[in-house]
């Protein structure tokens, strides 16, 4: 509402699966306040319990990834790799990658945690709360099996 969509040269997002961007923020707030919790289910609580009160908690972070869906955006598709999400881009928008490399600097990270170490239980909530994202991301998926690393929002709305 804020923003003249139609006066940007390209919009685009890159989708992450629900469960790896989770865990990912895990680490990333563990990396940033030790005395976080390791428990990811009382975490993964905590954190929802915030978000309700707050959707643009966490800096959006545990905002649903179908809610950054504009119809006219290039959905990219994460497990594609960063670089090739760039190299498309800049393609894209008549960059060349050369000159202007991709930097992907992670300034504080925490103890990983493997989405092995993830419960049941704790996947059951995930789909519950992230349901959408969980179906957009096999959609990406699928098109990333032949070769697709991106495709438009409303193809996927």
């Amino acid at each position: 509402q804020l923003l003249r969509l139609e006066t940007f040269a390209l919009s685009f997002t890159v989708i992450r699966d629900p469960l790896e961007r989770l865990l990912s923020e895990f680490s990333m707030q563990r990396g940033k306040v030790p005395e976080t919790t390791t428990d990811f289910g009382i975490w993964y609580q905590q954190m929802q319990r915030e978000r309700q009160g707050n959707s643009f908690y966490a800096d959006n972070h545990l905002r649903p990834a179908r809610e950054f869906l504009l119809p006219q955006a290039v959905v990219y598709n994460f497990n594609a790799g960063l670089e090739r999400i760039w190299a498309d881009l800049c393609g894209r928008l008549a960059i060349d990658a050369a000159s202007s490399p991709l930097q992907h600097i992670r300034p504080c990270e925490g103890p990983r945690l493997s989405a092995d170490a993830v419960t049941h239980e704790q996947r059951s909530w995930i789909e519950r709360d992230y349901g959408p994202d969980v179906v957009l991301q096999q959609q990406l998926d699928q098109r990333l099996a032949k070769g697709m690393i991106s495709c438009l929002g409303h193809e996927l709305l």
